[in-house]
C-alpha cells in the first residue's frame, strides 16, 4: 500500500473510532448522533479516497469509489450544518423541518454526481487519480452550497461564542470554530480550486484535513465534558438558573439546599438557612406543619399560597408546590417545593384593579357628555329643519352623482310635485335642467367647490303649475356621508 491510500485508510479508520467513541459516550444525544454520523459519512469519503488515489487502480474503478466517496462529500456539510445549529441553539431550523429539505436536496446532488454533472472524470497522477470537475450549473450549485452552508454554521457558531454567558460553552464553540475554519479552507482549496485550476499533481485531501475537527471535539470532550451530561450535572445547572424559588428538604422537613433566588429574596445567607426547618421561612408556621401532615398520603400538593418572612421581617406573598423525592427504588428521600414570587403579580393585580375603576369613572363621564352632546345635536338639528321648511326659498340637497337627497317644504311648492317623487330624482337626466345648464353648474360646483348663480332661468317643461322664470344659487357643502351641493330656489315668476 502507498502512501496515500495507507494515509486515507488511517483516516477511515479514525473516523470510525471517533463515531463510536462519540456515540458509546452518550447514544441518547441528538448532539452526539448528529456528530457520529458526521464521522462516519466521513469514513466512507475516505474509504472511497483509498482507491480512487492508489495508482494500481483503473480509471473506471476510480469513478466507480469516487461515486461511493460523494456520498461522504455530500452529505458531510448539511449533516455538519445541522450540528452548529443545534449546538447553537437554533432549534427553529428542525421546527421548520429544514433537516428535511437539506436531506431532499443531498439526494439530489447525489443523483447528478451519479449522472456525471458534477464530478465528470478523473486524471491519471502520480498518486494514483485527480478530479476532473464538471463545468455544468450543478457544479457551480453545489459549490454554492457547499460554501454557504459552511459559512452560516461558523456564523453560528461565532455569534453563539460572543453572546452565550456559559462559559464553558463559550470554550467549545471556540475550538469548534478552529476545528472548521482551517480544514474546510485546505479542503476546499485542494479538492475544488486547484482542480478547477487544472492543477492536479495536489491530491484532494479535504477528508483528510478534516481530521483536525473530530480530533478537537475528544480533546473539548475529555477537557469540557464535551457533548454529555449526568444528572448530577444537569441538577446543579436546573437549580443555579431557574428563578423560582426552589427549597429541597428532608423526610423531616428540614432544608437541605436553596437556589441563590432564595437567598437573593430573603436576605439570607445559605449557611443561616442549611438543616433549618422549613416553616422557619414561613410565616404561618402551622400551616406548614399541616403542609407536610398533607403530604403523607399523596406525591405533591400543588398551587398553594402562602408568606414567605424575609430577614428583615418583609412578608412576601408566593404561589408554592411539593413534591415527593424518590429514589431509584421509589423510597421517599425528601420533599421538593417550588414557589413563584407573586409581589409584583399582586402589585400589577392592585394597578389594574385602579385602573379599571377609573376606567369606569372616566367612561361614564364620557357617557354623560356624549348624551348630552347627542340631545344638544338632536335639538340642533330639528332646529335646522324647521327653519329650512319654513324658508319661502325653494331648497334641494344633491349628491356629487347629481341624485336628491332632500328637498323642502318651499321646493315641493314651487315644483308643484310630490316630495317623494322629486327626492330620488337625478337632476342629470332632466332636460329642463340641462337647458339653462343647471346640471353643468352643479358638477363644477363639486369639482371645484365654488359657488355658482344662474338668474331669471326660465323653466317651461318639468314643473308641474306653469312655466316659471327662478333663480339658482348652489353651494358646495360635505357631511359625514361624502360632499354634497345644495341647491336654493327663488321663484321670481310674479316679479318677471
Amino acid at each position: 500500500m502507498t502512501f496515500w491510500p495507507f494515509l486515507h485508510f488511517f483516516s477511515f479508520l479514525v473516523y470510525l473510532v471517533f463515531a463510536a467513541v462519540i456515540i458509546i459516550k452518550n447514544p441518547k444525544s441528538r448532539l452526539n448522533q448528529l456528530l457520529a454520523l458526521s464521522q462516519i459519512v466521513m469514513a466512507i469519503w475516505s474509504f472511497g479516497k483509498i482507491f480512487v488515489h492508489s495508482p494500481y487502480s483503473t480509471r473506471e474503478a476510480a469513478n466507480f469509489f469516487d461515486n461511493i466517496s460523494s456520498i461522504g462529500w455530500i452529505t458531510f456539510i448539511p449533516i455538519f450544518f445541522l450540528w452548529s445549529a443545534l449546538f447553537a441553539g437554533y432549534i427553529k431550523i428542525f421546527r421548520w423541518r429544514l433537516h428535511y429539505l437539506l436531506g431532499i436536496l443531498s439526494g439530489l446532488f447525489f443523483i447528478q454526481q451519479l449522472n456525471g454533472k458534477i464530478l465528470v472524470d478523473h486524471i491519471k497522477t502520480p498518486y494514483g487519480w485527480g478530479n476532473v470537475w464538471s463545468h455544468s450549473l450543478w457544479t457551480g450549485l453545489f459549490t454554492g452550497y457547499y460554501i454557504a452552508l459552511s459559512l452560516i454554521a461558523i456564523a453560528m457558531l461565532i455569534i453563539f461564542h460572543i453572546f452565550t454567558t456559559d462559559l464553558v460553552k463559550k470554550k467549545q464553540s471556540r475550538i469548534i470554530v478552529a476545528g472548521m475554519v482551517i480544514p474546510f479552507t485546505l479542503g476546499f482549496l485542494t479538492d475544488t480550486i486547484l482542480p478547477f485550476k487544472g492543477i492536479t499533481y495536489i491530491p484532494d485531501l479535504g477528508n483528510v484535513f478534516s481530521l483536525l475537527l473530530p480530533v478537537l471535539s475528544v480533546y473539548a470532550m475529555v477537557k469540557y465534558k464535551f457533548l454529555t451530561i449526568t444528572p448530577a450535572i444537569a441538577a446543579d445547572n436546573i437549580i443555579a438558573h431557574i428563578t423560582d424559588l426552589f427549597v429541597l428538604m428532608d423526610t423531616k422537613g428540614n432544608i437541605v439546599e436553596v437556589n441563590q433566588s432564595v437567598l437573593n429574596l430573603l436576605g439570607y445567607s445559605r449557611e443561616e438557612v442549611a438543616n433549618k426547618p422549613a416553616d422557619f421561612l414561613l410565616e404561618d408556621k402551622a400551616s406548614a406543619r399541616q403542609l407536610l401532615m398533607d403530604m403523607a398520603n399523596v406525591d405533591s400538593l400543588a398551587d398553594r399560597e402562602a408568606f414567605l418572612i424575609s430577614k428583615n421581617g418583609r412578608e412576601i406573598p408566593m404561589l408554592f408546590s411539593v413534591f415527593k423525592l424518590k429514589d431509584e427504588n421509589g423510597v421517599q428521600a425528601g420533599f421538593v417545593s417550588i414557589g413563584k414570587n407573586l409581589s409584583e403579580i399582586k402589585k400589577t393585580q392592585d394597578a389594574l384593579w385602579q385602573a379599571k375603576e377609573q376606567l369606569e369613572e372616566e367612561v361614564e363621564a364620557r357617557s354623560a357628555q356624549l348624551r348630552m352632546t347627542s340631545a344638544q345635536l338632536s335639538r340642533s338639528y330639528e332646529i335646522l329643519k324647521l327653519i329650512m321648511d319654513r324658508v319661502p326659498v325653494g331648497i334641494f340637497l344633491l349628491n356629487i352623482s347629481g341624485v336628491v337627497e332632500y328637498v323642502n317644504d318651499a321646493m315641493v311648492f314651487i315644483a308643484g310635485m310630490p316630495r317623494d317623487q322629486l327626492v330620488g330624482e337625478n337632476i342629470y337626466d332632466i332636460e329642463a335642467y340641462k337647458e339653462i345648464g343647471l346640471h353643468h353648474n352643479v358638477r363644477h360646483a363639486a369639482e371645484t367647490q365654488v359657488p355658482f348663480f344662474i338668474n331669471k332661468a326660465k323653466i317651461v317643461a318639468y314643473y308641474a303649475k306653469k312655466p316659471m322664470y327662478v333663480n339658482y344659487m348652489g353651494i358646495f357643502v360635505e357631511d359625514n356621508t361624502g360632499p354634497k351641493v345644495v341647491v336654493f330656489v327663488e321663484d321670481i315668476t310674479d316679479v318677471k
